[in-house]
């Protein structure tokens, strides 16, 4: 009983609920299509280019939308993005863009939105002109006087919103070179820059550049054209001969150094003299510098009397060398020896005279040579006092027979012979 009430009651619960559901699908059915809104082009004009600096008019529409409607505007260039609010009426707006957002130069897009509608435009923002001063920058500051060498001038002008100036702004170069010359160039300015290639002249000095471009002027740029290698040039000294007492000196100078356009080497130009000694090997070095295109040096004479060759050296010319002769300074002079107390051999050269009869300077250094059979027993030294050289040799040095003394001083050679017994 109970089980055929339950399934009575579960049957009905059933129809009813479909009942139910058939009656909601036919009363309450949900939409299938969507109205969508179409997009819209708005018209953006912005008119020709302007200048930077200048106000940019932004002309939007017409376009069909409802009085009201908010567009938002982006001004973007290369420098970064500004937003604006223009609102319709009638399907247009007008809206200025300041003077302060359009400062700088180059390809610049407006482009408004609105929703799902937009449209946009462009314009080009014109630098203004140059603005001084306008720097004139050289590549390189010195160059040869040849009329081969040259150096770039180069400027970079902006105007006063520091926009670099647009392509084709004509620079005018003025070039004025040592001799007066002047050169006039019309360069127009390409990626930024206005250079010119500037040649030399045939005349050493200074290359003054000034530029202007459309009012605007700067300061002057110089280039140093410098002389060129020098020409053949000679080597002289002062005075004409010397004696070999190794304390004088002799002053030696060149001619004037002089390129080949004529133009004398500038002031510091390096000069080596080497002097070469043929009686001891020695080559000597001595470093000068010009002054008013000539060089000079001293030279201090050597103890041996000879012919020198001198040659001046500047960077890869060299002169013809000179032949300079230090005469003999000392005259001939006695030589003695004698035994000594104390088992030595003293020997005495002097008096030592100059050319003049004179004492040689104290310092002046004497040789003595001791040999027998040709072979070299001593070899001593001692300079000269109060025109006399003294020597002293221990016998020890020595062994018996017969030996030969030769003193050399200034040169001058005299040789005296003894013996020693046992």
């Amino acid at each position: 009983m109970r089980t055929m009430f339950f399934r009575s009651w579960q049957s009905l619960f059933i129809a009813c609920l479909l009942s139910a559901c058939s009656s909601f699908s036919s009363s309450e059915a949900l939409p299938t299509d969507f109205s969508r809104v179409e997009p819209l082009a708005i018209p953006v004009q912005l008119g020709t280019d302007i200048l930077a600096g200048s106000p940019l008019t932004v002309s939007l529409g017409p376009v069909d939308l409802p009085d009201g409607t908010v567009v938002n505007v982006i001004l973007n260039h290369s420098y970064g993005v500004n937003t604006y609010k223009a609102t319709l009426l009638n399907g247009s707006a007008i809206l200025v863009i300041p003077s302060a957002d359009t400062t700088r130069s180059g390809f610049t897009t407006v482009t408004a939105i609105s929703d799902v509608h937009r449209g946009s435009a462009s314009v080009n923002i014109l630098a203004d002109k140059p603005v001084e001063p306008i720097v004139p920058l050289v590549g390189s500051d010195t160059i040869i006087a040849d009329g081969n060498h040259w150096s770039i001038a180069a400027v970079l002008p902006y105007d006063q919103y520091l926009n670099p100036v647009n392509t084709g702004t004509i620079v005018n170069m003025r070039v004025r070179h040592p001799d007066g010359q002047q050169d006039n160039f019309q360069v127009p300015t390409d990626n930024l820059v206005a250079w010119q290639r500037i040649f030399s002249g045939l005349v050493a000095g200074k290359t003054t550049i000034s530029v202007e471009s459309e009012g605007s002027f700067g300061p002057v740029a110089e280039i140093q054209e410098i002389p060129g290698w020098p020409e053949i040039f000679s080597v002289t000294a002062d005075p004409p001969t010397m004696t070999a007492d190794g304390r004088q000196l002799v002053v030696l100078s060149t001619s004037e150094l002089r390129d080949s356009n004529d133009n004398l080497v500038p002031d510091g130009t390096s000069v080596i003299f080497t002097v070469s000694e043929p009686a001891t090997g020695r080559e000597r070095r001595i470093n000068a510098f010009t002054v008013s295109g000539v060089a000079k040096a001293s030279l201090q004479a050597p103890n041996i009397p000879q012919t020198v060759s001198i040659q001046a050296t500047v960077y890869h010319e060299s002169s013809t060398p000179l032949g300079y002769n230090f005469t003999p300074d000392v005259t001939t002079f006695p030589v003695e020896l004698a035994l000594g107390d104390a088992e030595n051999i003293l020997v005495n050269a002097g008096p030592i005279l100059g050319e003049l009869q004179q004492f040689v300077p104290d310092g002046t250094v004497g040789e003595l040579r001791i040999t027998r059979n040709g072979e070299v027993i001593f070899v001593g030294e001692a300079e000269v006092s109060a025109g006399y050289a003294d020597f002293d040799v221990r016998l020890s040095k020595l062994d018996y027979g017969q030996f030969t003394a030769t003193v050399d001083v200034g040169g001058i050679i005299v040789t005296e012979g003894f013996t020693l017994q046992p």
